[in-house]
């Protein structure tokens, strides 16, 4: 199957639009008693009935306490790795896209790596993605859900021109909806 045909039939979870607040760990909840919502897992994130009221009416809604700050801090090592060069990804799979593909990586504003997780398999199911399955499966119960991309954008400090606007890179699907 090609990834136009992908499409058709799955929705990306790209398509969501998730807001994670990295609040207080979940773990004290999750040590004392399982709440009815919120993170009840280690892959399990319960959203309340008004969490997916906004996200249907407004297009997104505010998760408190998503991931731990240690499992922000795992994902995080992952990512210095991809961003020190440890970790290969080959040609304009790690590139500036605002700049020429030449410029020397010092130069570069905006490091963009795409697919981590095929560059770096053993990140792939990670916390995040699964949580994020989670999500959206109670987002869109009747859909069968898949991630469908996965990038790592990091905005260099102290660089002006590292501006990366808010967009949606794929719209919708017309056979889909």
């Amino acid at each position: 199957m090609n990834r136009g045909q992908e499409q058709t039939m799955n929705w990306p979870l790209s398509l969501l639009t998730i807001f994670l607040l990295f609040l207080p760990s979940y773990q004290a909840s999750i040590n004392n008693h399982s709440p009815k919502f919120g993170r009840i897992s280690e892959s399990e994130y319960i959203l309340t009935p008004e969490q997916i009221k906004d996200f249907h009416s407004s297009g997104c809604c505010t998760l408190h306490n998503v991931l731990s700050p240690e499992e922000v801090d795992t994902i995080e090592e992952t990512f210095d790795r991809f961003l020190n060069r440890e970790i290969h990804v080959p040609g304009k799979d790690f590139c500036d896209m605002s700049k020429p593909f030449d410029t020397p990586f010092e130069q570069w504003s905006i490091v963009n790596c795409m697919l981590p997780t095929k560059y770096y398999p053993q990140f792939a199911n990670n916390v995040y993605e699964k949580l994020c399955a989670c999500i959206a499966r109670q987002l869109f119960p009747e859909m069968d859900m898949t991630k469908d991309y996965d990038q790592l954008l990091n905005k260099r400090p102290g660089k002006t021109d590292a501006v990366f606007s808010w967009h949606q890179d794929m719209g919708y699907c017309a056979s889909v909806l």
